[in-house]
């Protein structure tokens, strides 16, 4: 509380506005805004022309906003691409980039997060189902060729027998040789995971090293579990999977030497505010900055949308035949050798403006300042 004696400094030290507010009872002062910025508007024009149309139908259609459904379209598009190509943003330079993507749409209970990520990864669960058929096919042909092998190996083991009898301890071992192979079981060859153990993951990675989708309906779990103390080594994996063009070892007693070669995983999935709010804090304040939230490129959050309206008709058929054939020419591209891209000479330029002027609004001292409030 400001004494007497301590009001005329008080008042010398404060705005001229503020000063003028408090001698003067008449002057209102206005109340301080509230709430959130209004978002920019969906440009669907933004997206590949492939994908615009299927986009823009199921929207209309289900009345989900649009930038859910594009989102999550544009993470299961890239986790189909995985590493079969490399991005040299600069022209001279071996720095390569994965155009692996972290997708998350935020967004109120009832928000239609759900949904719009289903209908969004509906080529993908295509591609899921067909790929699940065709293992359990190759599995029953696995079990039939086992079980062959068992036969011929019974009676390899009484010819050897009976040679050894002989005397022909040589003959003995060429008739062994004949079946000592193993019937490898099949890979399934998988394109997405949703509640997997990290240890599972590492299995599933270098069994499908072009990567994998993380698809978690809610992310928080997914959060609350890598931020808990136990999570900290799965954190640091996660974080590792997102560059798309590295390895990762584990060394543990007991389990042994584990080597993933290809450490690539996309991410899509939905949260509430308040869940990712505190994640966003922690990053600002320095508390928990190891790079996270940084890697969520693909965020949305949208203004309440009170509008709705009844649309009843049959779905673009044609739209998602056109999506569905990206997604598998993607999918039937080679792994290896990966292919790489560089910009046209006009392209190159407008990124070399975009990144010189983002490198340096980042390191700028407002900025700096802003985002380590702590320092």
């Amino acid at each position: 509380m400001t004494t007497h004696e301590q009001l005329p400094s008080f008042l010398a030290e404060m705005p001229e506005a503020a000063r003028a507010s408090y001698l003067n009872p008449s002057i209102v002062p206005k109340p301080l805004p509230s709430g959130l910025a209004r978002v920019m508007p969906w440009r669907g024009e933004l997206l590949p022309a492939v994908l615009q149309e299927y986009v823009r139908d199921v929207a209309e259609r289900t009345q989900y906003p649009p930038d859910f459904v594009g989102v999550a379209l544009v993470v299961a598009v890239s986790a189909v691409v995985g590493r079969k190509f490399t991005i040299h943003p600069k022209q001279h330079d071996d720095w390569t980039v994965v155009p692996n993507q972290w997708g998350v749409i935020i967004g109120r209970p009832s928000a239609m997060k759900t949904p719009a990520l289903k209908q969004a990864l509906r080529p993908l669960d295509a591609l899921e189902t067909r790929e699940r058929n065709q293992h359990s096919v190759a599995l029953e042909e696995y079990r039939t060729n086992t079980e062959l092998l068992d036969i011929e190996r019974k009676a390899a083991k009484s010819n050897a027998t009976k040679l050894i009898g002989s005397g022909d301890k040589l003959g003995a071992r060429e008739e062994l040789t004949k079946v000592s192979s193993d019937v490898l079981p099949p890979v399934q060859r998988r394109y997405t995971v949703n509640d997997s153990t990290v240890e599972k993951l590492d299995e599933l990675l270098n069994e499908n090293p072009n990567g994998l989708l993380l698809v978690r309906d809610e992310l928080g779990g997914w959060l609350a579990t890598i931020q808990s103390e136990d999570g900290s080594v799965a954190r640091a994996f996660y974080l590792e999977c997102f560059d798309g063009n590295g390895s990762f070892t584990y060394d543990r007693i007991g389990r042994g030497t584990l080597f993933i070669e290809s450490c690539c995983l996309s991410l899509i999935g939905g949260i509430q505010p308040s869940r990712i709010a505190s994640l966003v804090n922690a990053s600002i304040s320095g508390e928990v900055d190891d790079g996270l939230i940084q890697r969520l490129q693909l965020a949305v959050y949208l203004d309440d949308i009170r509008q709705w309206r009844l649309v009843d008709r049959w779905p673009n058929q044609a739209a998602a035949e056109q999506v569905k054939q990206v997604i598998d020419y993607l999918d039937q591209l080679p792994s290896e050798p990966r292919t790489t891209l560089r910009f046209s000479p006009e392209t190159q330029e407008m990124f070399n403006a975009w990144y010189t002027r983002h490198m340096q609004q980042s390191r700028s001292e407002e900025f700096t300042q802003h985002c380590n409030p702590i320092i």
